[in-house]
C-alpha cells in the first residue's frame, strides 16, 4: 500500500511538472502571438497600399501584353510574305 501511494505521489508530481512546462509553452506562444499580430496590425495599411499598386501595376501590364500580341499578329503576316534565303 505505501509503495503505491508513494509511486502515486511521484507520478502526480511528473504529471504537474509536465502540465506546468507545457502551460509555459503554451503562454510563450500566445506572447508570440500577441506580438505578430500587433504587427500584422500595424503593417496592414502598407499592405493594402502595394496591393493596389499592384493591381495598377497588373492592369498597365495586360494592355501592354495586349499591344504586343496585336504588333506580333500584324508582323506575322508581313513577315510571311518576306523572302528567306
Amino acid at each position: 500500500m505505501f509503495r503505491a501511494g508513494r509511486r502515486l505521489w511521484r507520478d502526480l508530481g511528473s504529471f504537474g511538472t509536465a502540465v506546468d512546462d507545457t502551460s509555459s509553452g503554451i503562454a510563450a506562444a500566445a506572447e508570440r502571438l500577441a506580438a505578430t499580430s500587433a504587427t500584422v496590425t500595424a503593417a496592414l495599411p502598407r499592405l493594402e497600399a502595394a496591393t493596389a499598386r499592384l493591381r495598377v501595376s497588373l492592369a498597365r501590364h495586360a494592355v501592354l501584353r495586349a499591344a504586343v500580341r496585336d504588333l506580333q499578329e500584324s508582323v506575322s503576316g508581313v513577315v510571311a510574305l518576306y523572302p528567306r534565303k
